[in-house]
């Protein structure tokens, strides 16, 4: 989805891994991969990490995941996460922004090999391995996209102060 699109779209049963929440009453959304993926993991310590500042702009940060909500309960945990993680399974919500791709199977075999095998299909619980490309988006409180930080590099994440510009813009914007 680009910026300036109004988000009418959504209406979806969430399945929170931490909580239940309305999903036109949020700001900030993350996609991310697994608790496999090392920056993922990063990000969404970050994320924890600035909560506060976030919350003073009067946002709401939500973290989207294709892990299976026990799995996504288990990375809250861990990581002492305060703000809403949504365990997109069938990735409905990643899917409404566009940002779903399958894994080929060539590459969804090789990773299940050597020394530090990943077995997705085992992982995932599923055959063909769906996940969403990692990106980060800010909404204003009309549901209209402000920001959207969409990159294949999923070593590459949206920058604190670039969200945090976005969402005061937001603020202002609605004064």
């Amino acid at each position: 989805m680009v910026i300036g699109t109004l988000l009418l779209i959504f209406n979806i049963n969430l399945n929170f891994a931490n909580n239940s929440f309305d999903l036109f009453n949020s700001f900030f959304y993350s996609f991310f991969l697994s608790y496999r993926c090392h920056y993922c993991v990063a990000e969404i310590k970050f994320l924890q990490e600035n909560i506060q500042l976030f919350e003073e702009l009067g946002a709401t940060v939500i973290a989207v995941s294709p892990q299976s909500k026990e799995e996504t309960r288990k990375l809250a945990e861990a990581n002492s996460i305060e703000y809403k993680l949504i365990a997109d399974t069938s990735n409905k919500v990643s899917k409404k922004f566009g940002l779903s791709f399958t894994i080929p199977e060539e590459i969804v075999s090789a990773l299940s090999q050597g020394p530090n095998a990943l077995n997705l299909k085992e992982f995932y619980g599923k055959d063909e391995i769906e996940i969403p490309v990692p990106a980060t988006y800010v909404i204003d409180s009309d549901g209209r996209i402000v920001y959207a930080f969409i990159n294949e590099n999923f070593m590459k994440r949206a920058d604190v102060a670039e969200i945090a510009y976005f969402v005061r813009k937001c603020k202002i914007d609605k004064k």
